[in-house]
């Protein structure tokens, strides 16, 4: 099919009517005029009627009102003698002045992620753009560091078939950049500007505030060496991705996790249970954490608890220097 992106105007070309008879033996009266008109069905007059195109095999019809739909031109020839041909008529051109329809654009290869720590390097992708007139000719793309705005990356043109763009630059940390995408019709109508949630750089690492051993208060030691409570605080930088998990782990060593292995968690506090911990030994628990841009945090171990399940060991008491005493009131040992 045929497509124009013009509401107001309309071209046809055809080839040369010849009157055979003149052509053949050179008498007849010769070709005079052509004459041409518009409709909206084939053949059909509804929009320009009947209109002298002297020998001319083309025109361009200007100052026409048109609305989405298929338009046919029509030509028939007239001699000299007044004989009119039979009518040809085009195969319809459609008129597009409908945009395609504007999808989505998210940051990230497949889903939607809001940050990241890494700098050299942005991935964007989109969806759901169509156009069910001429059809979708090609994208384009910008990124700017302000939604819709094209500060780092003007308007590029990509292909039809891309719905992925991955962009080696230089990215800045604490900044925000938004991918926007519009797409372009084969009669050149622009869609309305999608554009994505923005991407936040955040290579800033979490810290460790504290680690206690204990439910609560701060404990040393312990007569248990089954189970051993602990809390922390941890903190990122504000506005930062915020603190995504922790990691802990229990070791005779601070940063050693040869007692218990490293695990997730999301609380900050735990309680590590069906232990068997060697009476005497020093225990350290050690914990890291991970932003949600995926920056972690330098291992904090804990000032470390003491375990002593052994019974104290018996002395002797002595009742003084004698067996015997005159005092009632006073005793010695």
């Amino acid at each position: 099919s045929t497509y124009t992106g013009s509401d107001s105007t309309l071209s046809a070309i055809w080839d040369s009517f010849v009157d055979t008879e003149y052509s053949q033996f050179n008498h007849g009266s010769g070709l005079q005029k052509y004459e041409y008109a518009i409709g909206t069905t084939i053949g059909g007059t509804d929009v320009v009627d009947w209109t002298d195109n002297s020998t001319n095999t083309s025109v361009t019809k200007m100052g026409l009102t048109l609305s989405i739909g298929i338009y046919y031109t029509s030509v028939r020839a007239i001699d000299n003698a007044g004989n009119v041909s039979d009518v040809i008529t085009s195969n319809g051109v459609t008129v597009d002045i409908e945009v395609p329809i504007t999808g989505s654009v998210v940051d990230g290869i497949d889903t939607d992620i809001d940050w990241t720590n890494v700098t050299s390097s942005l991935s964007f992708n989109w969806d759901d753009f169509n156009d069910s007139l001429s059809g979708i000719s090609y994208y384009e793309f910008s990124l700017g560091t302000s939604s819709g705005g094209e500060e780092v990356v003007y308007w590029t043109e990509v292909s039809r078939l891309d719905s992925l763009v991955t962009l080696l630059t230089t990215l800045t940390n604490r900044t925000t950049y938004y991918a926007s995408v519009r797409a372009i019709d084969n009669v050149g109508n622009v869609s309305a500007t999608a554009t994505s949630d923005g991407l936040a750089i955040d290579t800033d690492v979490p810290t460790m505030n504290y680690i206690r051993e204990g439910s609560t208060g701060e404990l040393d030691i312990q007569n248990v060496d089954s189970v051993i409570a602990v809390r922390w605080q941890g903190s990122d930088y504000t506005p930062g991705s915020g603190i995504d998990f922790y990691e802990v782990s229990l070791g005779t060593t601070a940063g050693d996790s040869n007692t218990v292995a490293w695990f997730v968690n999301q609380d900050t506090l735990a309680t590590l249970d069906s232990l068997d911990l060697t009476d005497g030994e020093t225990y350290y628990i050690s914990i890291r954490t991970t932003d949600i841009a995926g920056n972690r945090s330098m291992i904090s171990s804990s000032d470390g608890i003491l375990i002593d399940v052994s019974d104290p060991l018996l002395g002797t008491v002595n009742d003084g220097a004698f067996d015997y005493t005159s005092s009632t009131t006073n005793i010695s040992a």
